[in-house]
This record gives structure tokens, sequence and C-alpha cells, in this order.
């Protein structure tokens, strides 16, 4: 089975419709200290589009992804085929895991929710700070 490749310039305009028609999101890196330092944006952007996702087990991405739950983590190019593999042959797989990454995305990332616990924190900070 051949899976067609398709390399899309990137930008912001077309961005939307490009997360809309792909079926996996992948963020390959290098497991060296740059990429350990990097964040999990691009899992992010795929998991607000019900997209499941595989990524090299390197810094944010562990934390971003639950294994096997809205997507893999992948140390060895074999353990990338058997990821990519899974998902490009079972639809329903595909549609399991990137509802669970929509739901992480809306639970964990969301933007009011980022907000939220942005200001619980400060007002958390506030109180502590004028408690003593």
């Amino acid at each position: 089975m051949k899976t067609p490749w398709e390399l899309t310039p990137w930008s912001s305009e077309s961005e939307k419709q490009w997360l809309a028609r792909i079926d996996i999101g992948i963020m390959p890196l290098t497991d060296d200290e740059w990429c350990r330092g990097k964040c999990a944006f691009k899992l992010i952007q795929y998991m607000a589009h019900s997209k499941p996702v595989v990524a090299s087990n390197v810094g944010a991405n562990r934390s971003t992804i639950t294994n096997g739950v809205n997507g893999f983590l992948a140390e060895s190019a074999e353990e990338w085929l058997d990821a990519l593999e899974q998902l490009v042959l079972d639809e329903e797989l595909r549609k399991r895991m990137g509802a669970e990454s929509r739901r992480i995305h809306l639970e964990r990332f969301e933007r009011a929710e980022v907000q939220r616990k942005i200001a619980s924190l400060i007002t958390e900070h506030h109180r502590s700070a004028n408690a003593g």
C-alpha cells in the first residue's frame, strides 16, 4: 500500500484548511538540548483539530501525548513505522485517538482554560504575598 505525500508550504491563510485535511499529525525531533527545550505547539495544533499524533519521545512531547491514548511516542525508526502503520491502516483507531486528542486539548490547552489557570495562579500568589 502506497501512502500519498503532499508537501505544502506554510501560510497563516492556509493553515486551518491544511489541518482539516490531514489524517495524522507528526512531530519528529532529535533528542538534543535544543529539541528538549522546545514546546509541543505543533502537537497542540494537531490535537485542537482532533488529529491523532505521532511524535519523538522528547521534551514537552512526553507530557502532551499519552502514549497509546491520543497518539504515539516513538524513539526508533521501527517505532515510528509501527505507529504510523497502525494509524494509516486503522480508521477507527485514528478517530478514537483524534477524539481523545481534542478532549485533552480542550481540558489542558484551550485558550479560556489556560487563561483561567493563569488568573488562578496570579490570584493565589497575590493572596499568599498579602497573607504574611
